[in-house]
């Protein structure tokens, strides 16, 4: 599709192709790893309920497990993580660390975490290894938003992506393939953006498990025109648009000045 020039940025994992008159561009931090959320028992002290892992903790250890095994940060997210295995143990580890809860209800197995329990305990588990966690809150203008979230993607550093609000025309929300969710904040959702291309963001919403080397290129992420059962769930693009309409919060990792 794209022609006439080919060239990469100087961070690795991250292309840019132009084509004709109009630049077209692309930029795609490969390699990461789709995680699905495993019911399990909770690992919270006293709590013998049967829960899911949570999309709160499943973003952070895609996160982790990225900058450990594509940026060089060994053992960051678990010993041994090589983009291809469910790291039981240390998502359990996250959920505490996230203070990760049950969601009310009998019945309900799913698992919530607060944003601000995100941002602090995911600075708390990079303390002394050379990063620090960044934010963009919910609250902020979209245009700062969209900025950070380009600027991010292009510099080579993965995006998680809080989604606040239900609408029947955003990202994951009614008018998508992939997830069903209810309405407005009591069915928020953590997924991760990995690039984007022209007004499409790669998106991987932490709902199928495969091994990273499926996340290749951008042309993974065009789910919604594909028919395997799982591509849906493990890699999906939203517009800009679709992303603004959820009034999300922003959290990224960055090497640490």
């Amino acid at each position: 599709m794209f022609r006439s020039l080919f060239f990469r940025l100087p961070v690795v994992g991250v292309l840019v192709l132009l084509a004709g008159p109009v630049a077209a561009e692309t930029y795609y931090n490969s390699q990461m790893m789709s995680m699905e959320q495993k019911e399990i028992m909770s690992p919270l002290p006293g709590n013998n309920k049967r829960v899911l892992e949570g999309c709160g903790p499943i973003s952070a250890a895609m996160l982790l497990g990225y900058w450990q095994t594509e940026k060089g940060k060994a053992n960051l997210l678990a010993n041994g993580f090589n983009g291809h295995s469910h790291p039981d143990k240390a998502i359990r580890k996250l959920y505490r660390k996230l203070k990760t809860k049950k969601a009310p209800g009998a019945n309900n197995l799913q698992s919530y975490t607060l944003a601000k329990n995100y941002y602090k305990g995911l600075q708390d588990w990079v303390k002394g290894r050379g990063l620090e966690v960044k934010r963009v809150r919910r609250v902020n203008t979209w245009a700062a938003k969209k900025s950070a979230l380009k600027s991010q993607l292009q510099q080579g550093h993965p995006v998680v992506l809080l989604k606040w609000k239900e609408h029947k025309d955003g990202c994951l929300g009614e008018g998508t393939r992939g997830f069903n969710l209810y309405k407005n904040i009591e069915q928020s959702h953590y997924f991760v953006a990995v690039g984007y291309r022209n007004n499409k963001v790669a998106i991987m919403p932490g709902g199928f498990e495969v091994g990273k080397t499926l996340a290749s290129d951008f042309s993974v992420h065009l789910a919604r025109n594909q028919t395997e059962e799982w591509e849906p769930y493990a890699f999906t693009t939203c517009t800009f648009d679709e992303i603004k309409k959820t009034s999300p919060t922003l959290f990224w990792l960055e090497p640490k000045n």
